[in-house]
């Protein structure tokens, strides 16, 4: 038996009943050959199909496999590098620092908005910040001269203190005249009263021995000399005019008290078997018997 569905899906030309689910034919010219009206086998109603069911899932190698369609392959294992020694182990990545970023990221932002800054201020702001060009900035030429060439000013040599030039002119033998005088001013300013002694002439030294011309000249001072006149009495002899000033305590002076003395002497040099002038006479260049003033 059919049911109403399937009458109305024969007219309709509908392969499957809507209520009972029966497979019907359609109708043709060799639909009644086979026993009824319907096209189904003779004396029966057609088999049932059943609806059509989900492809059983099975499990391949522990990959799912819906029985259809290309199917997933697995994922390979990891090989190891081949230019890796054996053992190494890759150090671990590199711990980020977000906040150097926000510095970074902070720091551009500031440079991008002093350049907008100084774009849109005023004019007479910007010679305040803005460097100026080069072409603003001033140029100076080296100028090269050549360097002035600089001779060398011969030096005079320091005198010692107390050391007392005696320049005598006009003689045969001026320059030991010279020295023999030097020499005796210099060793009574210094303190040798031994080698200011040795160059007076034996008749002076019989006058005065070593002791009492070293008291008495033991605080003195000679300066300001200076040779006025100088003549040769002979071969042997010379005669010389000197004044200088003498500065010695209150009790050493040529009178007591008189602490500074101006000399105007006139002395006989004369010359021994070994060349060396002494003074042999010492007396007032002017005549008297003072031959000195106070200061």
């Amino acid at each position: 038996m059919r049911c109403e569905s399937c009458s109305a899906a024969v007219q309709r030309g509908w392969r499957f009943c809507e209520e009972c689910g029966a497979v019907v034919q359609q109708r043709g010219p060799a639909a009644g050959e086979a026993g009824n009206n319907l096209g189904g086998p003779a004396g029966g109603v057609p088999p049932r199909v059943p609806p059509p069911q989900p492809a059983t899932t099975t499990t391949r190698g522990g990959v799912r496999d819906a029985g259809h369609g290309p199917q997933p392959q697995p994922v390979p294992e990891a090989q190891a590098n081949p230019y890796l020694p054996p053992g190494f182990t890759p150090p671990p990545p590199a711990e980020r620092r977000p906040w150097l970023l926000h510095a970074i990221a902070a720091a551009g932002v500031l440079a991008i908005l002093a350049v907008i800054a100084v774009a849109t201020m005023p004019e007479h702001y910007k010679r305040h910040v803005v460097l100026p060009s080069p072409a603003d900035t001033p140029t100076t030429t080296a100028r090269t001269t050549s360097p002035t060439p600089v001779t060398p000013t011969p030096r005079t040599p320091t005198p010692t203190p107390g050391t007392v030039q005696a320049r005598v002119s006009g003689i045969a033998d001026s320059a030991g005249v010279s020295s023999a005088l030097s020499t005796y001013y210099t060793a009574i300013n210094t303190g040798n009263y031994s080698t200011a002694y040795a160059l007076l002439g034996p008749s002076l030294q019989a006058d005065t021995p070593l002791s009492k011309f070293r008291d008495a000249e033991i605080s003195s001072h000679i300066g300001d000399v200076s040779v006025l006149h100088a003549s040769d009495l002979d071969s042997r002899t010379a005669q010389v005019d000197v004044d200088f000033t003498s500065r010695q305590a209150a009790d050493k002076g040529p009178a007591y008290g008189v602490t500074c003395a101006k000399w105007q002497i006139r002395y006989v040099m004369y010359r021994d078997s070994s060349d060396t002038w002494t003074i042999s006479k010492s007396q007032s260049r002017n005549g008297s018997s003072n031959a000195w003033t106070a200061c």
